[in-house]
C-alpha cells in the first residue's frame, strides 16, 4: 500500500528520514481505452493526461499511458509510459469524463488519492484544484504544468518516422523561412461525416474565415518581411480560403480528411498528430482559437511563447492552462 514509512539510522547521531514507501504497483494510470465511450478529442485528451503526469509526481508514483481505443503506435512511441495490463489486477477507477464533483475533495482532503493505482478517464484539468491542497503548498501549478508540457513531444509522445516523414514532406529539413501556425476551430458540425454531434462555434465560415485571415495577415506584416503560413482547421474548405489570401507557394497544409479523434477515425488519421506536431514544434509564431483543447495544447507545447488568439491579441500562456 502506498504511503510514507520512517526510517532510523543509528549510530552516534539517531536522523530520522521521510522517505516514499511506494511499491511497484503504485502508479497513476490515464485511460483512453473501450472502458468509456467518450473519453474526449486530442485536445482534451491531451489535458487529462497532463493532469495526470502531474499527479504522479506529486504522489511519486509511475505515469502510465492505457491508450487502446485507437491504435496510436504507428503514429507515436510511447512505449516509455505504456501501460502493461497484466503489472495491476486491482485498479481503482476515477470517471471523470465531464465530471467535476471531486473540486472541494481535490482541495481540502488530508488525504487525497490514497489508492496505490488509479485510472483516471479524464478529459479536463483537476490540477489546478489538486495544487490548492494544502498539501501539496510548497508546489509551484504554473512552473510544474509548463515542464510537463514542454515533454509531450520530446519525452511523452515521440513521432515515428511515419510521423516525421510527412512533417519533411511538408517543411523541409532545411527552411529557413519562418513559419506561422493558424489554427481554427469552426466546430464539429463541420467535419465530413461526423455524427451524434452538432457542436457549432463560427456561424458561415466561408465567410468569417477570410476574415480572420485577413486581419491575421496585417498582422503578421507588422513584423515579417518573409514568412510561410502553416494552416489547420476542422472546417475542410480552409485551403480554398487561405489561397485566396496567400500565395500558394506561401501556404503549407495537409491536404488529408479532417477527422475527430473521439469519433471513430478511420484508415490514416494521423492528421491530428501531425497538424498539431507542426503547430508546437515548428513555428516560429501562433494565431489559435483560444477556445480549443486543440490550439491550446499545441501552444502550451510550443518551443516559443509567441501565441495569439484570432483577433490578434496576444495570449498568455498561463491563462491556456485551463478553460475553467
Amino acid at each position: 500500500m502506498g504511503g510514507w514509512r520512517l526510517v532510523k539510522f543509528t549510530g552516534v547521531k539517531i536522523i530520522t528520514l521521510r522517505i516514499p514507501c511506494w511499491s511497484n504497483i503504485d502508479m497513476i494510470i490515464i485511460a483512453f481505452d473501450e472502458g468509456n465511450q467518450w473519453v474526449g478529442g486530442y485536445g482534451d485528451r491531451i489535458v487529462g493526461l497532463m493532469s495526470c503526469r502531474a499527479i504522479a509526481e506529486l504522489m511519486g508514483r509511475e505515469f502510465r499511458i492505457h491508450w487502446t481505443k485507437e491504435n496510436i503506435e504507428p503514429y507515436f512511441d510511447y512505449t516509455k509510459y505504456k501501460y502493461d495490463n497484466q503489472k495491476n489486477t486491482n485498479l481503482t477507477i476515477y470517471d471523470l469524463i465531464d465530471n467535476k464533483t471531486k473540486k472541494d475533495y481535490f482541495i481540502m482532503s488530508p488525504r487525497i488519492l490514497p489508492e496505490p493505482a488509479i485510472k483516471f478517464y479524464l478529459n479536463h484539468d483537476i490540477c489546478q484544484d489538486i495544487y490548492k491542497n494544502p498539501a501539496f503548498s510548497d508546489r509551484n501549478y504554473e512552473a510544474d504544468m509548463f515542464r510537463f508540457y514542454k515533454t509531450l513531444y520530446t519525452d511523452i509522445f515521440i513521432p515515428t518516422k511515419i510521423i516525421q516523414d510527412k512533417i519533411n514532406e511538408l517543411i523541409s529539413p532545411e527552411n529557413q523561412i519562418p513559419i506561422v501556425g493558424i489554427q481554427i476551430r469552426a466546430g464539429d458540425i463541420y467535419i465530413q461525416g461526423i455524427w451524434g454531434n452538432s457542436y457549432k462555434v463560427l456561424d458561415s465560415p466561408e465567410k468569417t474565415i477570410p476574415d480572420i485571415l485577413e486581419k491575421i495577415k496585417a498582422h503578421l506584416e507588422e513584423s515579417f518581411t518573409e514568412y510561410k503560413v502553416f494552416l489547420t482547421s476542422d472546417y475542410n474548405e480552409i485551403y480554398k480560403l487561405a489561397v485566396q489570401i496567400w500565395k500558394p507557394e506561401q501556404l503549407v497544409y495537409l491536404n488529408s480528411l479532417v477527422q475527430h479523434m473521439d469519433r471513430n477515425p478511420s484508415g490514416d488519421f494521423s492528421k491530428i498528430f501531425v497538424d498539431n506536431y507542426i503547430l508546437s514544434q515548428k513555428t516560429a509564431r501562433l494565431y489559435i482559437s483560444d477556445w480549443s483543447n486543440y490550439g491550446r495544447v499545441a501552444a502550451l507545447s510550443s518551443v516559443h511563447d509567441n501565441i495569439y488568439n484570432l483577433q490578434c491579441g496576444a495570449l498568455n500562456k498561463t491563462g491556456l492552462l485551463s478553460k475553467h
